[in-house]
């Protein structure tokens, strides 16, 4: 019997793929507010000029004995990684149809990779960098200087707090005082956010419960008609998986040094940093291949390889906030 229905839903319905991608996070969300700089080999050397002085001469035309300019040295490092899958013949059988798990596979090796870079980007903003002439000396991230604790208050009595909107204003202060960024600061962005923050989807919670975030009295947008909050304070909040940020017990914290204090329990670690001082670099673009292992019974393989990294370049535009949280794990 003829079937009169729209062809376009009959399509749709015959040809839908049977296999789909389980509930995950797509694709890279720290991509689109890291700078990706070439690269021509496996590491990058980053040169950066320290500021000069300047001094009084007693006579105009008095002699001078010439400065040596300062550089500092950083180096970007990357790293290959790789996930292969096994494909049974069987499977290599139904290459082209509609059954076949071959695009499912390969698909989910790129949303893996596109997790793997912000892995990357968190342990090249708060990880170890790099200095030295050969790129051998390593620069721990500095806790004290760069770290706002978990206990912050400013009326200096520390209580361990969730993301708040005076540790927002800390960051600012911090960046705005170190030249990094803010007003009638010289030294923008050119084309992106002043301030980058790398938070959970707990700590986008404690901010819609904070009236001067998220009333409109305080802020022309409305959050909480949305449940999202994108910018405040000049502030581009990028909501990461659970996981991806650093949890465990950290320092509660004190008014002259971060890193003193009783150590407290579910601790996540939120990043603030402006994109002029990271640098992100990808040797090889992804790289997918699928061919036959002779050497496994001839079976099939899928294969995806990137390579990259991430450094700070300046250690004054990278910050730490320590915030109360729990493990999410769903």
């Amino acid at each position: 019997m003829a079937n009169y229905g729209n062809f376009y839903d009959l399509a749709v319905n015959e040809y839908t793929p049977s296999i789909y991608a389980g509930v995950q996070q797509m694709t890279s969300r720290t991509e689109r507010y890291l700078r990706v700089y070439p690269l021509a080999s496996r590491q990058r050397r980053f040169q950066i000029i320290d500021p000069v002085n300047s001094q009084e001469i007693t006579d105009l035309y008095g002699d001078t004995n010439p400065q040596q300019a300062n550089f500092n040295v950083r180096w970007l490092k990357t790293t290959p990684f790789k996930t292969t899958h096994e494909i049974s013949r069987i499977e290599m059988m139904q290459a082209g149809t509609i059954e076949s798990p071959i695009p499912r596979i390969v698909q989910a090796e790129r949303m893996e990779m596109a997790r793997r870079r912000d892995h990357i980007a968190v342990n090249g903003l708060i990880g170890t960098a790099w200095t030295g002439e050969n790129g051998d000396v390593a620069v721990p991230f500095n806790e004290t200087l760069n770290t706002i604790p978990v206990g912050y208050n400013p009326s200096g009595t520390y209580t361990a707090s969730g993301l708040t909107l005076e540790k927002l204003l800390q960051v600012r202060n911090i960046f705005g005082s170190r030249n990094v960024l803010g007003q009638d600061v010289d030294r923008q962005d050119l084309g992106g956010p002043e301030i980058i923050m790398l938070i959970s989807h707990e700590e986008l919670k404690d901010l819609l419960s904070q009236e001067k975030v998220a009333s409109i009295l305080y802020n022309v947008d409305r959050p909480l008609v949305s449940g999202n909050i994108f910018d405040y304070l000049g502030i581009r909040f990028v909501a990461m998986s659970p996981g991806m940020l650093p949890f465990g017990s950290r320092p509660l914290g004190a008014a002259d040094d971060p890193t003193k204090g009783e150590s407290t329990a579910n601790v996540r670690t939120c990043i603030a940093f402006n994109m002029n001082s990271v640098a992100f670099g990808v040797l090889e673009e992804l790289f997918v291949r699928i061919d036959e292992r002779r050497d496994k019974q001839y079976v099939w393989q899928t294969y995806t390889e990137l390579a990259m990294g991430c450094t700070r370049i300046e250690d004054k535009g990278v910050l730490k906030v320590d915030v109360t949280g729990t493990q999410m794990v769903y």
